[in-house]
């Protein structure tokens, strides 16, 4: 959606890629992705429904638990 004109022939796998000093483009990616992904609205409305626990949301939003954890703005730490 955004920066198309970056991308060219794609993604490059580097040690940049999978680290987490991100680009500014991948964090506005990133943002993007969990406003689409997890709408703050809805996970609003599945915690007054009884959602406790990030596993949970994680689960009715079909992401992950870090991804999870990262849009309730908390950082995730590995089981």
């Amino acid at each position: 959606m955004y920066h198309r004109e970056s991308i060219g022939d794609g993604v490059t796998d580097d040690i940049l890629y999978r680290s987490r000093l991100g680009h500014p483009m991948e964090t506005h990616a990133n943002r993007f992705a969990a406003w689409l992904l997890m709408p703050w609205n809805l996970v609003v409305r599945e915690i007054e429904r009884g959602a406790d626990s990030v596993e949970r949301l994680a689960e009715v939003f079909r992401v992950s638990k870090s991804a999870m954890s990262i849009r309730l703005g908390f950082p995730y730490e590995a089981d």
